[in-house]
């Protein structure tokens, strides 16, 4: 390859000869390939070719193995965890769902909420049945006026408002 001449980029000709650059073109890419799989020294390739229609490489058959892995381990875990809601009695729409949702406020000891003022929340773990349906019946009603404890109420049948009064009846005992 020449350098020589004016408009010339090092080791490229100019472009009067387009079929002399593909063919200097063609001798550099047979070049750095013979450097890159060692054939020029005279030793095997460094890198082997294998044809893809015969055998996937090696990089396809681990993504594919990792793949299967994780949906297994996603499958093993989902079964585990609906194992462990069929012992525990947990029902996703029940009356759990009702008890956890009180729990954030009214089972934490000295707890105040900031909502609309400061407010002492009260635990009700312990109190009374009858308390406690009717005192959710009365934020239901409006006759009590927490904001959200009327929020909350208006949301309950009477039936779940039973069932949560019973839950934190029997909780302080």
């Amino acid at each position: 390859m020449d350098c020589q001449g004016a408009g010339r980029v090092y080791g490229w000709p100019s472009r009067r000869s387009p079929g002399r650059a593909r063919a200097l073109a063609a001798d550099r890419l047979r070049y750095n390939r013979a450097l890159f799989y060692g054939e020029a020294a005279g030793r095997q390739p460094a890198r082997q070719h294998h044809n893809h229609e015969t055998q996937p490489p090696k990089r396809i058959i681990r993504m594919k193995l990792s793949r299967f892995l994780l949906l297994a381990t996603a499958a093993t875990m989902s079964f585990a965890a609906l194992a462990q809601e069929k012992k525990t009695g947990a029902t996703a729409g029940g009356a759990d769902a009702l008890v956890s949702t009180c729990i954030g406020c009214h089972a934490i000891p000295g707890y105040q909420a900031s909502f609309p003022q400061v407010y002492r929340v009260p635990k009700i773990g312990g109190q009374s049945q009858q308390y406690i349906e009717a005192a959710l019946k009365a934020y239901r009603q409006g006759d009590r006026k927490h904001p959200t404890m009327v929020g909350v109420a208006k949301g309950l049948t009477d039936e779940q408002i039973a069932s949560v009064a019973a839950y934190y009846a029997q909780r302080g005992r």
